[in-house]
Parts: structure tokens; sequence; C-alpha cells
């Protein structure tokens, strides 16, 4: 097996926005805000300063539309704004803030018989940039994704990647100036959807799997994928799960493997500069690893959210138990649900003091919406108070979670066909 080797210039222009230092306890979420009362999935992310923005497609009178809202600590939610608005169907929003504040949405929209994908910036002081199409007309473009940056740092160019009917087939496109260029299409090894994370000279780390093994490949800014590296193989099936950045440049990658009987979750970590050590196995035996997501702190503690089921193939239900464990530790891992509740959807996300804040919907039938439940997790690794953020008999559905390198939090939810609501928890200190 070759070792994955990163080179130390790859962390050369680090944006670090917040030195890892000992943080106090999370401050308590603030009451929920109404963001629209035009609902969609939303996307959302902070920048230095605090300012966050959700981003968000749906459908009103008149046909479907991309739609922004930016909040401020003094003012909470201003009002949305639209970014694109059409009768034929707009989807799939995700939005990046770069180190200089700019935010760039970019979303999926149906053009003729393809679907295009296309992006617009809103700069700092509010103003906004021409609508700019980045895939081209051959064929259409789908889940556009900013990848996963270090804890406490902003991109200073910001990557997007979506992926081209083939899953295999990947578009990477990468802000200069505050606007997205094209690149060519890749082929990422593996032949399905990969999962990506950004380092901070923009070198592109795509982690996927094939039947039997676990791969990672990396692409410099302008270049295209090199050679995929084996970080583990066996029997399988192998599925990979997800890949997470260090603001000392280590890699994590997480993913479930089949034993014969049930999907067990493991993980592997690459130092900064060196290869993947030894996999680790994080569930057990008695039961199914269903999803799961990886962080690495701003200390370089390595922690990973999943969802454990009943041990069993993947046609047996998505929802479980949600579990926080971390690397090298001996404990078993943190029960983050409480009693029977089980969760399908959750987030998880590190910050730049140090602690990491994770979001789910809690239900007690399986279901994919249901009450909105968030809890910090300190540098330390403890479990905080799980917080219930939706109202007594409220149920959301469309999850997502931004943290924000002053130790502030996001959570946004889609409550029916009635609004998007939003809470934030500011910084500690």
């Amino acid at each position: 097996m070759r070792p994955f080797r990163l080179r130390t210039a790859t962390i050369a222009g680090l944006v670090l926005l917040a030195a890892p230092a000992a943080a106090p306890a999370a401050q308590p979420w603030e009451r929920p805000e109404t963001v629209s009362r035009v609902p969609g999935l939303p996307s959302a992310a902070i920048g230095a300063d605090g300012m966050t923005v959700v981003a968000w497609t749906g459908r009103s009178a008149g046909g479907a539309g991309a739609y922004g809202a930016r909040r401020t600590a003094a003012r909470g939610f201003g009002e949305p704004f639209g970014l694109r608005k059409q009768r034929a169907s707009v989807d799939d929003a995700a939005v990046q803030i770069s180190a200089d504040g700019d935010a760039i949405i970019a979303y999926r929209r149906l053009v003729e018989r393809n679907h295009r994908i296309e992006s617009r910036t809103v700069r700092r002081s509010g103003s906004r940039t021409p609508a700019v199409t980045l895939s081209g007309p051959g064929s259409s473009a789908y889940d556009p994704t900013f990848p996963p940056v270090a804890a406490g740092t902003l991109p200073p160019d910001p990557v997007l990647t979506w992926w081209r009917r083939e899953p295999d087939r990947v578009q990477v496109s990468q802000a200069v100036g505050g606007r997205l260029f094209v690149s060519r299409n890749h082929t990422v090894a593996g032949g399905q959807r990969a999962e990506y994370a950004q380092l901070p000279d923009g070198t592109l780390l795509a982690a996927s799997a094939t039947s039997t093994a676990a791969l990672l490949a990396a692409r410099l800014p302008g270049g295209d994928f090199g050679e995929a590296v084996t970080i583990a193989s066996g029997p399988g099936p192998f599925k990979i799960a997800d890949v997470a950045v260090g603001p000392d440049g280590a890699v994590a990658v997480a993913w479930r493997e089949f034993d014969g009987s049930t999907y067990r979750l493991r993980a592997a970590v690459a130092p900064p500069g060196g290869g993947f050590a030894q996999s680790q196995t994080l569930s057990s035996a008695d039961e199914r690893a269903v999803t799961a997501q990886v962080a690495i702190t701003a200390d370089g503690a390595v922690r990973v959210a999943y969802l454990a089921a009943r041990p069993g193939n993947d046609n047996a239900t998505s929802s479980g138990r949600l579990k926080l464990v971390t690397l090298g530790d001996e404990d078993p891992p943190a029960v983050v649900t409480a009693g029977s509740q089980t969760a399908r959807n959750f987030e998880l996300a590190s910050d730049g003091r140090g602690g990491l804040t994770v979001a789910w919907h809690g239900t007690e039938g399986g279901f994919s919406s249901g009450a909105v439940f968030a809890s910090a997790v300190t540098p330390s690794g403890r479990l905080g108070v799980r917080h219930l953020l939706t109202a007594p008999g409220e149920t959301g559905y469309g999850l997502t979670l931004a943290a924000g390198p002053r130790g502030d939090a996001l959570v946004a939810w889609v409550v029916g066909d009635e609004r998007m609501r939003a809470a934030y928890r500011p910084p500690s200190g």
C-alpha cells in the first residue's frame, strides 16, 4: 500500500482566524427567528465577524427561485433577497463565505432540457454580482457543494464541486475575486459519488470507495486529480462516509465496511505530511453504522458522529441512535440522542475554539422530520446540554448547521410548507 502524504507546502496559505484556546462553556441558543415565508432546503455559512448567510431554493407564486438572507448580531435576519426566479425548477442551494467576507451562493436550475449550475456572489457590502453559469450545456449537473475547510478558517478562494450524470464525473470551480471559474471534467476513482474537503491552499481532497477499498485522491489548484491511494482494503463492500482536514494539515477519512453481517464504521488519520495510520473500528458488532460525519477540531482531536441501528444490511431503516466517538479514546461512544429517541438527519461542525456542535432531527418513529435539537461538544469531548430548538409540537426537516471561527453556530430548518426557521448561538466568552 502506497502511503498518502501531504506536502508541507499545501498548508502554507492557511488563514487562521481564531487560535485554538481553552473555550468557556457554550452560550445558550437565541430564540429562533423566521427567515422566510418561502421555505426550501437551506444551506448556511458564518464569516469571521459573525455575519451569517443562509441560502435556499423554493417555490412561490410565479415559479421557483433561489434566495438568500443575511444575519448580523445586532439586527438578526434581514429581508430575504432573490437570486434567480423562473417557472422551471431551481434546487440545491449551497453557500460559502470567503476569507474576505464575500458570500458565494450556487444553485441548480433547469435550462431547456438540462440542469445547469449557476452562482452569484453577495459582497460584504451587500451588493450582488450578476449570475454566472458554471456547468456546460452538454449534460445535466447536480449537487453543487462547497467542500468543508479546516476549523477556525475561511478559504481565500472557495472551491465548488458538482457531478455530471455519472457520479464519478465531477467538475471543480474555484473562486477568484469572488467569482467562480470552471475547470474541465475530472474522473474520481471509485465509480461513486465522493466526499470532498478543501485544504487552505485550494488543494481538493476526494475520498471515495470501490467495492473492496477506501481511497483518497488530491487535486492541486488548476490541475487534475492525482492517482488515488488506498487507505484500507478488504472483502467489503466499502462505502465512503466523510473526509475532514485539520488546521495543521491533518486528514481524517471515515467509511463503512461490511464485515459479513453488518456495516462497521472505520476511520483513519494522516498526520501533517505523513501517511495514514492503521484504521480504527468505531462501531460495535451488534449495531449497523448507517451514516457518519467526521470533524477535526481546532485543537486537533478527531471526532466522528454516526447513526447506530440494528445490525444488518442497508435495506433496513436509515434512522438510529446518534453517537459520538473520539479517535484514540478508550471510552465507549457517547449517546447523543436521549432515551428511546432516534435520529435520521444530523449535522456535525467544528468551530474555531476547539469545540463542536451537533444538530439532529429527533423522532420516535424513524421519520425524516421531527423536533430539532442541538448540543455543543467541549474541546475535551464532553457532550453538553441537549437544546430543543423547535417549538412544542413543531416538526422540521431540511436541517443545516454552520459553525463559525469565533465559536458561534447556526441551525436552520424548514417547518412544513409554511416557513424557514433558524436559531443562532453566540460565541463563547
